[in-house]
Order: structure tokens, then sequence, then C-alpha cells
């Protein structure tokens, strides 16, 4: 029984390494605050899940090429980094894409970019108002990277209509979930792993060498 109860103490030690989301505000269920560029507006119309809103990027009559926002955030070098998100066509007017972007930096203020990664959808084919799904590669941050840009972009041609595209759900996270033991874990697995030790050896012993 005594070797039980440091087994669960151990077994409750377990802490969870969570993936923390880097992104700020990346369901923009209220506005669209941390993300820079000024292209992107909140729409409260739209919302991947529940209750809450989205970002909307919107071209004006024939405009073509890319509009985008960003965001800045730390990274650790040689740490692999997943990233994706959610994506919604409100209307299809004519030909354009969506994009996700991730740009590794050498400085903290992402001006210097050693190395990018980006995954993209076109419209043709696609449904009008249902939320569709981007995920690009993992991606290693290089031995010398500080920081990483997240854009997400749309790009339209050249033509008389608007264009639109809505995000929700973004994420840029490093790795996976691992269960890493904490350090009163690691105690009363070396006190568990000594009692058992301990516990074994007795029962080996002669019953008249245990009587000494």
């Amino acid at each position: 029984m005594r070797h039980l109860a440091v087994l669960v103490v151990v077994l409750g030690s377990l802490v969870p390494c969570q993936a923390q989301n880097l992104l700020p505000n990346p369901d923009f269920d209220q506005d669209v605050s941390g993300w820079r560029g000024g292209v992107l507006t909140w729409d409260p119309t739209h919302s991947a899940v529940g209750p809450g809103g989205s970002g909307l990027i919107t071209t004006n009559f024939g405009v073509g090429g890319a509009l985008g926002a960003s965001v800045c955030v730390p990274v650790k070098p040689g740490v692999a980094y997943s990233f994706g998100g959610r994506y919604l066509f409100p209307f299809l007017l004519g030909d354009q894409a969506v994009r996700l972007t991730v740009a590794f930096t050498s400085d903290a203020g992402c001006l210097n970019v050693l190395s990018q990664s980006s995954i993209s959808e076109v419209s043709s084919g696609k449904p009008v108002g249902q939320w569709l799904t981007l995920a690009g590669p993992d991606v290693v941050a290089p031995a010398t990277a500080t920081a990483a840009v997240f854009s997400l972009e749309l790009e339209s041609t050249f033509d008389p209509v608007a264009h639109a595209v809505n995000f929700d759900n973004l994420y840029f996270i490093q790795g996976e979930d691992i269960p890493a033991l904490s350090l009163p874990g690691l105690f009363a697995l070396a006190l568990g792993l000594g009692a058992a030790a301990v516990w074994m050896l007795r029962r080996r012993l002669p019953a008249a060498e245990r009587l000494r």
C-alpha cells in the first residue's frame, strides 16, 4: 500500500507541457487588436466556432495584389513550429487567393528575415460562406532566429469587383503536447524507486538475516 501511494504521487506530478499559441488575439472574438497592417477589420457576423467574430480583409473595386496583416512574436532557435488557421469567403466575385506565412528573423523587431514558409489556397472551386482549414508544414527556426512574423494575406486580381476573406482560429505553436515530470514528481519517483529497491532486497534476504 505504501508503494502504491508513492506511485499515485508520481503520476499526479506529471505536468503536461501545453502547446501555447504564440499569436495575440488569434480568434478575433471581440476585435482585431494586436495585428498590424491597417487592412484587417473586425467582422461580428462570421465566427468559426461559437459566438464572437473574425478578422476580415476586403479590397476596394479594381484593386489587385496582396493585402495583409501580421504580428511579430519571439521564438526559440532550432525549435519546430506548426502554423495554420481557418478562412472563409463571404462572397466570390473574382479570382483571389489566401496565404499564411511564417518568416523567421534574426532581430526582435522582425526586420531581418532569415527564412520563411507559406501555405496558400485559391478561390476556384471553393464554397461561399463555409469555413475551410489552412495548415502549413512544420517549420524549424534557424539557429540565429529570435522572432518570427506571422502574416495573413488576401491576394486578388485586378478587376472591377471587390474581394474579401475572413480569418479565424489562427495558430502558431511550438511542437506538440509532451507530458513532463515536475521537480516534486522527480523527487517522489526517486523515493519510490529507493523504497522499492529496499523492499526487494528485504524479500531476498533469509529470514535469519532479517532478524539480526
